[in-house]
């Protein structure tokens, strides 16, 4: 389970370069690129752009704070659809350079994914502290490991009962076949090469709310390993896929690293379709613009905006309440259990 030291994850480390150097580093595209990745805009304040760590990972970052050259702070959600945590830079400055000081929050964060946080932090720090030095580029390996996850609504007994169902999986995962029975093909259909592969060893474990399996290709040297788990949130269960083992599949890296992007696709657009059915299955009344502007001021019909800051403030439906995108304060919800409650969002799917 999650605690306040899971939560917030903290690094420091003595850089020798003034902070105005570190700031470009850290906000210019050009300069991210070195020891980061393709940033697809500078980061400045209300901006909100993509990061791309050349794998197949991405994030989508909104900054919240840019006060040059001391203090940044962005939200980031990794494929834009992940947990939101909230990033601030410190730079502090000292004799022969700066303390650069990076925090990374995420209120229900696990004990195992804080470790992983704060591994992933320190490696990156360094880079950036490398290409300082050197003035040249410092990205490292792409990453081994894939993960993605993202928040439906509801409990994980009830969400494991629709994911962790062995004969129902195929409705959600791009599987056809048999997976009870061990006869089953992963599908790929991106225009690449290959596009169909072997579903083996197949693992359910009801008690863990844990599925995996692997899977391979004949011209693969060797297997992937592919897992999904439900961990408990706040009104909300995490879905969590991981797939590994990218290093054993061919002897170039080149090759590995493209399977890894073309599978990082995959799996962002299976997440994607299954929080659009999970939606669906639950009959969330959706309301017509024109039909939520008749009955603006009616008594118990209340509109929350559930945007970015920034979107909200470039405009919002008049009385509209803020509530933002993370767990709704309780004092921010009407008094009255009968309302009707109506949520928007530009984000929304």
């Amino acid at each position: 389970m999650a605690d306040a030291q899971d939560a917030l994850v903290r690094v420091t480390r003595p850089l020798d370069r003034p902070p105005c150097d570190v700031w470009a580093a850290l906000t210019d595209p050009a300069a991210v690129r070195a020891w980061l990745g393709e940033c697809s805009e500078p980061l400045r304040p209300a901006t909100l752009c993509s990061l791309d760590l050349g794998d197949g990972d991405m994030s989508v970052l909104e900054v919240l704070r840019a006060e040059a050259p001391s203090y940044l702070e962005y939200a980031e959600r990794c494929f834009g659809i992940g947990p939101r945590t909230t990033i601030t830079w410190q730079l502090e400055p000292i004799e022969g350079g700066c303390l650069a000081t990076v925090t990374d929050f995420e209120p229900q964060r696990s004990t195992e994914d804080g470790a992983a946080t704060r591994r992933e932090w320190l490696a990156r720090t360094a880079r950036l502290r490398q290409t300082l030095q050197t003035r040249a580029p410092s990205r490292g390996r792409w990453n081994e490991e894939f993960s993605i996850g993202t928040e439906l609504p509801g409990s994980v007994p009830a969400i494991w009962s629709m994911l962790g169902d062995l004969a129902a999986a195929p409705r959600w995962l791009p599987i056809a076949g048999d997976l009870a029975a061990g006869a089953a093909q992963l599908q790929l259909a991106d225009g690449a090469e290959p596009a169909h592969f072997e579903v083996t060893h197949i693992r359910r474990e009801a008690d863990q709310q844990y599925l995996a399996f692997r899977v391979r290709h004949r011209g693969w040297l060797d297997a992937t390993h592919w897992a999904m788990h439900l961990r408990p949130r706040r009104q909300a269960a995490l879905v969590t896929l991981s797939h590994i083992g990218w290093e054993g599949i061919a002897r170039e890296a080149a090759e590995q690293c493209r399977q890894r992007q073309r599978f990082a696709g995959l799996w962002y657009r299976t997440l994607l379709r299954l929080t659009l059915s999970y939606v669906r299955q639950h009959a969330i009344q959706l309301l017509s613009p024109a039909d939520v502007e008749q009955r603006l001021g009616e008594p118990g019909f209340v509109v929350l905006d559930s945007n970015r800051p920034t979107l909200w403030a470039q405009g919002h439906v008049p009385g509209a309440v803020f509530v933002g995108q993370e767990e709704i304060a309780p004092e921010l919800l009407p008094a009255d259990r009968d309302a009707t409650l109506v949520f928007y969002c530009r984000d929304s799917t």
